[in-house]
């Protein structure tokens, strides 16, 4: 006997705060109601689902521990690939059907997912939207599946990268490339998330950035040096030099400045700019709530937080990027392209820079 599913419309599946700013941006210009599925697999997402509950973006939010819907390891894998049903019964109502799911990237718990839902909708369409940086590096890295793991999925009879069922979105669609047969998709404009004054209240309150201080110096640095282990791993002289970097900006910014430490950041600087305490909150968060963003100048060796503006709002801040300097760094160098693509992307790719030396970092600031 063939089941009867509830259509519901559009669904999102999100696993980051990056994904769900995205979601909220779109859902609030669908024309049809629509559904998310928060999976824990960043801190606070019960807390963001939560809130989102109080506001009437989604007409359902859903979420689960991603330890209890996806344990790791390759045997957990499996299991929810070939058990999907019974993976997502904790996640996925048993009667939910869509005409649309936005995923970003591709995970087992993704791909299951929309698996799940093709089955009970064969034309549903998979809809690729925007998460951050991962949507323009590489070739395709928002829909690339291992060799393995496609075979897996076509002995399963999963039809998930049949390009006439999917849609690409992204903020610069025109930077997106994509692999094989689905290079031909027509990448589409993602809309932005709307900032206006309710707006602004909604976002402070899901993302917590309520209870936390705004950032309101205009000189901004993003300090990537200190996370530990191979992250970004840089040599005591490197660091040092980086110190120095932060020291010719003090000279200027004043008491103007401030440092946005990154989240899993375990070594506190050595330059004396005032820390941002609360770490933990995404910077994407605290740019939603930021007025005069065109005004501040961000600064990083190599952090992409330097560009979320550009990508995620339309800003364009004045952004300095210190890799040209440390040059022997090997992020510095996996950097450079990222630095060039984002600079053509400005109206004005004159408001962004990469002095080489301390001397022409000193230059520059003088002339702001």
């Amino acid at each position: 006997m063939k089941k009867n599913y509830k259509n519901r419309g559009a669904c999102f599946v999100c696993t980051s705060p990056y994904q769900v700013i995205g979601a909220i941006g779109i859902a609030q210009q669908l024309e049809t109601a629509s559904d998310i599925y928060i999976s824990g697999e960043f801190p606070g997402y019960d807390s963001i689902a939560e809130k989102l509950r109080n506001y009437g973006v989604f007409t359902n939010v859903y979420t689960a521990d991603s330890k209890e819907v996806m344990a790791k390891g390759r045997l957990a894998s499996m299991k929810m690939t070939f058990l999907s049903e019974k993976a997502l019964s904790a996640f996925l109502p048993a009667d939910a059907s869509y005409d649309s799911c936005y995923v970003s990237s591709r995970s087992t718990l993704k791909a299951t997912m929309l698996s799940v839902l093709r089955r009970r909708n064969p034309d549903m369409r998979r809809v690729v939207f925007e998460d951050g940086l991962g949507t323009y590096s590489g070739k395709g890295n928002l829909i690339y599946a291992s060799s393995v793991r496609k075979k897996i999925e076509g002995f399963l009879g999963w039809d998930l990268d049949d390009p006439t069922k999917i849609d690409v979105i992204a903020f610069i669609p025109e930077l997106v490339s994509l692999p094989g047969a689905l290079s031909k998709i027509e990448i589409k404009q993602q809309p932005r998330i709307e900032l206006d004054d309710g707006s602004r209240k909604m976002l402070a309150d899901v993302f917590g950035t309520d209870d936390a201080a705004p950032i309101d110096e205009r000189y901004i640095i993003f300090d990537t040096k200190r996370r530990g282990g191979d992250l970004d791993a840089m040599t005591k002289e490197e660091k040092d030099l980086l110190d120095a970097c932060y020291e010719v900006v003090m000279k200027y910014a004043g008491d103007d400045i401030v440092c946005k430490p990154h989240p899993k950041s375990i070594e506190e600087g050595s330059s004396g700019i005032r820390l941002y305490p609360y770490k933990g909150i995404p910077m994407e968060a605290l740019y939603l709530r930021m007025h005069n963003i065109d005004e501040r100048i961000l600064i990083s060796h190599v952090s992409t937080a330097v560009f979320s503006p550009r990508i995620l709002l339309g800003n364009e801040p004045r952004v300095i990027c210190l890799h040209k300097i440390l040059k022997d760094n090997p992020s510095s160098h996996t950097f450079e392209s990222i630095y060039e693509m984002f600079k053509n992307t400005y109206s004005d790719p004159g408001r962004v820079f990469a002095p080489e030396s301390l001397d022409e970092l000193d230059i520059l600031l003088q002339s702001f």
